[in-house]
């Protein structure tokens, strides 16, 4: 493989390295992100229930 063929590959590779890693790591900050956010309906949920619930029996 010729010089410039070797260091356009190491280029595409460092690049193609870089994007793997930026996405994984925005997949990570998301879920950290996301987590709160589900624990909060979570609490939230049963409340919904029972207004639901009221509501049926009301009709």
């Amino acid at each position: 493989m010729s010089v410039i063929g070797e260091a356009a590959l190491s280029a595409f590779l460092e690049l193609l390295g870089r994007k793997l890693l930026d996405s994984a790591l925005n997949f990570v900050a998301d879920h950290k992100q996301l987590h709160p956010q589900l624990k909060q309906w979570q609490s939230i949920l049963p409340d919904i229930q029972a207004v639901l619930d009221d509501a049926e029996e009301k009709q």
